[in-house]
């Protein structure tokens, strides 16, 4: 191209000639179309959708627990039988998308590679009324349940670590142990975010740090030791945090853990001593 613009000779080239550098150049500048294979980013989460979820399975009937990050990063937890799903949520216009996992009962000592499966997500949200209807499964292992959200504006409030801190008890908990429900779990949560807990099959210890200043969204680490002879485990996830209640539908603080090793699940709704 230098030499065209110097010697003024642009008419004495062929076509073929002028297309070849045209091309060339678009090429070499990136353009013509997207001939790298790169696909492009999911469209940003709305803010809206980011925040604490709450209602029930269509055919269990039990409380469906669910949050949603704003990256689109995802936690549902079932109050009947604690089984998890995560993913990541996309939103086009109504329309819900997405892929995770789904983790059922893991047992180490006779299935130490776990017991999770790809999960699916679809379904629909509308920001007025704000509502959810989240389809999650996974085809052919798993029964497709529909889950019927809305916000949960008890949880959808400005938290800081420090609100956190006390001691929690689950009634019982999904975890790497023996057996694949333990009973009378604790933990307590210092102002710092360090954990320590136990439950009738082994020990916690970890850590909870914010996600976002002020968002009711936590970072879990989690190292899990059994007293048996399973395996030890180490978990990552989230967590988020329900105030009590007052007046007819009174119920105590609460913690929601839902956290995995990637093959197995460690969750429990752990609810504030007092």
């Amino acid at each position: 191209m230098a030499y065209l613009l110097q010697n003024s000779k642009l008419t004495k080239l062929g076509i073929g000639s002028i297309l070849a550098l045209f091309a060339a150049c678009l090429l070499g500048c990136g353009g013509g179309g997207s001939s790298t294979g790169s696909s492009s980013a999911p469209p940003p989460l709305p803010t809206w959708l980011a925040g604490a979820w709450l209602g029930t399975g269509a055919s269990s009937g039990v409380p469906i627990y669910t949050l949603i990050l704003p990256s689109g990063a995802t936690r549902v937890l079932s109050a009947g039988n604690l089984a998890e799903q995560t993913g990541t949520l996309t939103l086009s216009r109504d329309t819900l998308s997405g892929t995770g996992t789904t983790f059922l009962a893991a047992n180490l000592a006779s299935s130490p590679t776990g017991n999770s499966f790809p999960a699916i997500f679809g379904g629909t949200a509308t920001q007025f009324p704000a509502q959810m209807t989240l389809i999650a499964g996974t085809k052919g292992v798993l029964a497709i349940d529909t889950y019927n959200l809305g916000l949960d504006s008890a949880a959808n409030i400005p938290v800081q670590l420090a609100t956190l801190a006390g001691t929690y008890t689950a009634a019982n908990t999904r975890s790497s142990q023996t057996t694949s429900t333990s009973l009378d779990a604790t933990l307590t949560v210092q102002a710092n975010g360090t954990l320590s807990g136990s439950d009738s099959a082994g020990k916690v210890s970890g850590t909870l740090t914010q996600v976002a200043a002020n968002l009711n969204a936590f970072n879990v680490v989690l190292n899990y030791t059994p007293t048996g002879t399973a395996n030890a485990a180490a978990f990552t996830g989230l967590a988020y945090y329900r105030p009590a209640q007052t007046g007819a539908s009174a119920v105590p603080a609460s913690l929601l853990v839902m956290t995995d090793t990637g093959q197995i699940e460690f969750s429990g709704i752990f609810t504030l001593n007092p």
